[in-house]
């Protein structure tokens, strides 16, 4: 009886060894596994980090340029009204002058109607 149960232990216990090495094959597979499913997250995240970085570079860099643009528009609307200013200043000047000839000329049209008037009742 004593050999039965020995060589019954001596089974169990060789196949409780064969499990240990199947499950320690087991989880060194899955250990490797999950080593490069987290080396690949790592490197995904190192390349998203990446490109975040670039797009962060050129929203700034648009942002600068749209402040160079607005800049520059206003100071082209600055020199455009004073342009504006200058035409319509010289346009007025025009006008006043073109005023006074004006008003000469009717003075001398009123007085040359009244000499051409007095020459008829001479």
């Amino acid at each position: 009886e004593r050999v039965a149960l020995s060589a019954q232990m001596l089974a169990m216990t060789k196949e409780h060894c064969q499990v240990e090495t199947q499950m320690r094959g087991d989880m060194e597979k899955l250990e490797v596994s999950w080593s490069e499913k987290h080396a690949a997250a790592v490197r995904e995240s190192a390349e998203k980090d990446e490109k975040l970085n670039e797009c962060r570079e050129e929203i700034t860099s648009l942002i600068a340029k749209q402040a160079s643009l607005k800049q520059a528009l206003s100071e082209q609307k600055t020199a455009l009204d004073l342009s504006k200013e200058e035409e319509i200043g010289r346009l007025k000047g025009e006008i006043t002058v073109l005023q006074e000839k004006l008003k000469l000329e009717l003075e001398n049209l009123e007085s040359v109607g009244i000499v051409s008037a007095q020459r008829v009742r001479e």
